[in-house]
Parts: C-alpha cells; sequence; structure tokens
C-alpha cells in the first residue's frame, strides 16, 4: 500500500483548520480566542505548501473571515421570586452563569465560568429546574 505524504499532509491540515473553525463558528470562542487559536495553526503551518494547497493562504482567509465577523455574546437573564417573597436573577453572559439575589448580597448567590457557553445555559437549565422544585416562581410578581 503506497501512502503519499502530500496527500496525507492535506489531509491532516484540512482535518485541523475544520475542527478549528468548528469551534469557533459554534460559539466555543470569542473573537479574540479565534484569532490566537488561527495564529497557532499559522505558525504550525508556516511555510509548508503542497502542490493543492497553500496554508499560508487558507489561513489568512479563515482570519479575515474570523474578523469580519462581530464580536459574539450570548446573554440571557431571568427573575425568580423565592417562596419567601426574595428576587433572584440567574443570568447567562457568554461562559459565566450568575446566580444572585436581587439588591443585596446572599449566601445563595454565586459565578460559574464554563469552556463554552452551551455548558453554561446547561447548568442554567439544572438550576432552573432546581428553583421550580424548591418553589421559586419565575418572574416579580407575587402569587
Amino acid at each position: 500500500m503506497h501512502i503519499d505524504i502530500h496527500d496525507e499532509i492535506d489531509r491532516k491540515a484540512l482535518e485541523a483548520m475544520e475542527a478549528a473553525m468548528a469551534i469557533i463558528f459554534e460559539g466555543g470562542l470569542n473573537r479574540a480566542q479565534a484569532d490566537a487559536l488561527l495564529g497557532v495553526l499559522q505558525t504550525g503551518f508556516n511555510g509548508i505548501t503542497t502542490a493543492k494547497l497553500d496554508y499560508g493562504s487558507l489561513l489568512t482567509e479563515l482570519s479575515v473571515s474570523v474578523a469580519g465577523t462581530p464580536d459574539w455574546q450570548c446573554v440571557f437573564s431571568r427573575v425568580y421570586r423565592s417562596p419567601a417573597g426574595t428576587l433572584h436573577r440567574l443570568v447567562i453572559s457568554n461562559c459565566t452563569l450568575k446566580f444572585a439575589q436581587i439588591g443585596e448580597k446572599s449566601g445563595s448567590d454565586y459565578e460559574l465560568e464554563f469552556a463554552v457557553p452551551s455548558e453554561a445555559f446547561r447548568m442554567a437549565n439544572h438550576k432552573h429546574n432546581e428553583l421550580l422544585k424548591a418553589g421559586y416562581r419565575i418572574g416579580r410578581r407575587q402569587s
């Protein structure tokens, strides 16, 4: 069996670039992190060319594509009323989940950092279910 080393390099390089772009465009990285990742790839592939691909040009095009996108930020906020009547806010901003009593600090306040926004949303969903089981209601109104 004959393996063409240039074809194998092209295949591996394209897999690495596709994986990086999937992470970037799924929101796993902010723009600065995406630029840093593409910079690492450019350094790694600097000077490597095959008859089929010029990696420097491909990575430059990807960098321009990333630079042209707005810096994304996902934000979600929901207010809960405890059984005792105190208001609490659950907020997701990018990869950060915050839960805090509105107006004053309490022992139940916390802030968690996650690797990607989807993990923060997963934890927020878990916290939402816990709060409902504990008798919290969604919203500011008294029932």
